[in-house]
């Protein structure tokens, strides 16, 4: 199941990277494809970053949890 598109690769690998370190398998479809030439990114709806349908509520879980309420809004710093 596609989770989430992104324009663009960088993004879509930090997100692999956090839904990984959750132990949640993912992978990047058409990345290498935007990697070569963004340009085809909105024709081909970006890079998708897929997972299973069992993990898909854990995985939304990590991506929306990823960075802490408190970092968002510059508290503690």
């Amino acid at each position: 199941m596609v989770l989430r598109q992104y324009r663009d690769a960088p993004q879509a690998m930090a997100d692999r990277m956090a839904l990984e370190a959750a132990g949640i398998e993912c992978y990047l479809y058409d990345e290498n494809l935007v990697r070569m030439d963004w340009f085809w990114s909105n024709l081909i709806g970006g890079v998708k970053v897929v997972v299973r349908e069992k993990d898909a509520k854990d995985a939304a879980k990590v991506l929306h949890e990823r960075f802490p309420d408190e970092m968002e809004h510059g508290a503690g710093i």
